[in-house]
């Protein structure tokens, strides 16, 4: 693990006093597959995607995180700049940019995707995990669904109609691209993710709730 100093958002979530609940380590190592089974569901709350995106990291890197929290939790970690700030901890290799037009911030951003890697975008209204496989297929994943979770084909469409980006905003608006392996290794990310592990009874999931 690398460390990294105490960040703004920990400070706040102590200083909100959100509800931290201890992250252990997994018994045994899960796939892909046990992963997004493991934390992925329709969203009951008024939209937790990047916090989605957070707990699959920390799985990732071994840790039992699961997310589906609403209040205080979730806004701290919606906020891109909570984001933006875990995209500069120590060792944490990420894109950071910022554009009026969502559609050329991501055009920036899609030539650091590398095949074989995962990464969190965080773009328009959305966050996901996105990768690109051997073939040049750019996919995200789909943690939110009532249905169907998983990856899945990522066009320019997607853009729009999943992350809810724009052509032209009156304000610039940062968009990031952050490695999964090394944000799994900062010390920092995973004590930060006291804050939005949930008890497995106490996740807002389930019937009546959709992508968001």
């Amino acid at each position: 693990m690398i460390d990294n100093p105490i960040s703004e958002a920990r400070k706040e979530a102590e200083a909100l006093k959100i509800t931290a609940r201890t992250v252990y380590a997994h018994t045994k190592e899960m796939t892909e597959k046990e992963i997004i089974k493991h934390i992925a569901g329709a969203n009951l709350t008024s939209g937790s995607c990047s916090s989605a995106a957070n707990a699959y990291i920390a799985n990732k890197a071994g840790f039992d995180v699961r997310d589906f929290r609403g209040g205080r939790s979730m806004e701290l970690f919606s906020h891109k700049s909570t984001s933006v700030e875990m995209a500069h901890f120590k060792g944490v290799v990420s894109k950071v940019v910022e554009n009026y037009n969502d559609f050329t911030a991501f055009d920036e951003l899609k030539p650091f995707i590398k095949t074989g890697k995962e990464y969190k975008l965080g773009i328009g209204c959305h966050a996901a995990i996105v990768r690109r496989l051997n073939d040049g297929t750019l996919q995200y994943l789909e943690l939110q669904s009532a249905d169907v979770n998983g990856f899945k084909n990522f066009t320019r469409e997607t853009l729009a109609r999943r992350f809810g980006c724009e052509y032209s905003r009156g304000y610039k608006l940062p968009a990031y691209l952050i490695e999964v392996e090394s944000l799994g290794k900062s010390k920092e990310f995973i004590e930060l993710m006291q804050y939005t592990n949930t008890a497995k009874t106490l996740q807002r999931i389930g019937a009546g709730g959709y992508a968001k």
